[in-house]
């Protein structure tokens, strides 16, 4: 398994959301990298995208950690969204019935 990383990408001049792109695999060692990029969202930001396309694995540490982070971005009033799902990521949010919560894209929402 890879190490988690992640990189925050925001549109020019405050525009468009912060996009959270993630990259790793997706494991209950990942945690202090996990709290780290939850941190790096600023309280202003209004729109959160979490861009999950170099996530080659993820369990449910994975699962907490995107439940956790929508649940802050509602919070604040910010929109959550996922981006580049993954089948292996895709599949686990399905089983635990989180499509709609997680607002699971629509492509990787059968199979």
């Amino acid at each position: 398994m890879s190490q988690v990383s992640f990189a925050v990408r925001r549109g020019g001049g405050g525009a468009g959301p912060v996009v959270l792109a993630l990259t790793g695999d997706i494991d209950r060692d990942e945690s202090v990298v996990l709290a780290e990029a939850a941190a790096s969202v600023g309280e202003g930001d209004r729109d959160l995208r979490v861009d999950l396309s170099g996530v080659r694995f993820m369990d449910s540490s994975g699962l907490h950690f995107l439940v956790a982070l929508r649940n802050e971005a509602e919070a604040r009033g910010a929109r959550f969204s996922l981006s580049g799902v993954r089948p292996q990521a895709a599949r686990l949010v399905r089983l635990v019935g989180l499509e709609d919560f997680l607002g699971l894209p629509p492509e990787t929402r059968s199979a």
